[in-house]
């Protein structure tokens, strides 16, 4: 499994620890970024998506992944949360429903959707301490 990881600044922290997310997503594909090509959600980074985001999306995306035919190794990136804008019941949360609901989705498109020949976007919102999981097929 391959790990980018970006050290944090004082009052960040992400919504899940390398550790959590390892064992989440062991013996899959995945590989995790925390923090190493962008500490912000760009909508413009697949522009596939961006009018789906721009309609539903009013929080922070707190993780990101695109799932597409053939590619076996998809990259699941985590961005940076400020320290004060999230709780550690809602950290909880997101480790242990959020996380599995994302592995459930990458499950699923490699047996089922991949046939298809579709792309999937996984966007985690955070919005007012909760989060909301969208997900976009073209």
């Amino acid at each position: 499994m391959k790990i980018y990881y970006r050290t944090l600044n004082a009052g960040e922290t992400f919504c899940t620890s390398m550790k959590n997310a390892k064992d989440v997503f062991k013996n899959t594909g995945v590989k995790l970024c925390f923090g190493e090509f962008r500490r912000k959600y760009d909508p413009y980074e697949n522009e596939i998506g961006v009018g789906y985001y721009k309609r539903n999306i009013r929080g922070q995306v707190v993780a990101n992944m695109i799932l597409e035919q053939g590619v076996n190794s998809p990259l699941l990136k985590f961005y940076v949360v400020k320290s004060g804008n999230i709780s550690n019941s809602t950290k909880n949360d997101f480790e242990n429903n959020v996380l599995y609901r994302i592995r459930e989705i990458y499950n699923k498109f490699i047996i089922d959707d991949a046939l298809k020949q579709r792309t999937t976007i996984i966007w985690v919102e955070l919005l007012n301490d909760e989060f909301h999981i969208h997900q976009f097929v073209s």
